[in-house]
């Protein structure tokens, strides 16, 4: 059957799906088949057994949107900040937004392009920097501008970029500051 979750609280881990049929069900998040947690709006499949839903996936065929309270940074404007800060930042705030919206493994997915960012461009004494970005951007990047776009719009919480680019600022300083003093 399918449903969307009308409520989901982390604390006790239980939730409530509205179904196609009318009827409402509570449901357990030992039940969540899904990675992460569940979110509010997000449309699923389910089974019923009395007045619980079971063995619950997301439906990924459904135009089901985010949780417009959900904060996220805006990934085209990470994308825009990545060309100066290098596709570690980017990878980074992306692994943290896929973990908002309740998707481990996307988060890990990005977590991993993080650290090939400080990888690749050590190995290759920089000269891989750019087309590492260009990849990034294809392969990964792009595809939570495209997620976002459709399960959320322009209609979710922004979360501010002050504090990831000062740390971001203050990283890259560190090494200009450092040849300084020792000059």
């Amino acid at each position: 059957m399918k449903g969307k979750i009308l409520d989901f609280s982390v604390e006790n881990g239980s939730g409530i799906i509205s179904a196609e049929d009318g009827n409402r069900y509570s449901f357990n998040v030992s039940e969540w088949k899904g990675s992460g947690n569940p979110t509010v709006n997000q449309t699923v499949d389910f089974m019923v057994n009395g007045d619980n839903a079971t063995g619950i996936y997301l439906d990924f065929n459904s135009d089901s949107k985010g949780d417009p309270n959900t904060p996220l940074w805006n990934p085209s404007a990470i994308v825009n900040w990545s060309f100066l800060f290098s596709p570690i930042f980017g990878a980074f705030l992306m692994s943290k937004n896929w973990k908002a919206m309740g998707d481990e493994k996307r988060a890990k997915t990005s977590m991993i392009w993080m650290v090939f960012g400080i990888i690749i461009p050590a190995v290759t004494m920089g000269a891989g920097l750019f087309p590492y970005y260009l990849i990034w951007y294809f392969v990964s990047a792009k595809s939570q501008i495209s997620y976002i776009k459709e399960h959320y719009g322009t209609n979710y919480k922004k979360q501010s970029f002050v504090k990831p680019v000062l740390i971001s600022a203050c990283i890259l300083a560190i090494p200009v500051v450092a040849v300084s003093l020792l000059s």
